[in-house]
């Protein structure tokens, strides 16, 4: 799923669509061969959806404290002659 994700955040309309089909594959063929269960990729999504909402407001932390840092003040060239 993380495939998926990154690949249509990063890609075209081919890439989502691989990207999709990648997903959707694996977890059909984990579940065919019963080395999983359903739970596992649901628990899957949920760490997932985790991780992308903790790493958005990161980002958004990140941006605040950017914007509240102190202003860089420049000096032209022979102003303080």
């Amino acid at each position: 799923m993380l495939i998926a994700l990154a690949m249509c955040r990063c890609g075209g309309r081919i890439a989502t669509t691989v990207g999709i089909t990648h997903a959707v594959l694996t977890v059909t063929v984990v579940v065919l061969t019963a080395n999983h269960y359903w739970l596992d990729a649901a628990t899957a999504a949920v760490v997932l959806a985790f991780a992308v909402s903790t790493e958005r407001a990161a980002v958004g932390i990140a941006a605040a404290l950017r914007a509240r840092a102190a202003p860089v003040v420049q000096i032209q060239q022979g102003a303080l002659s």
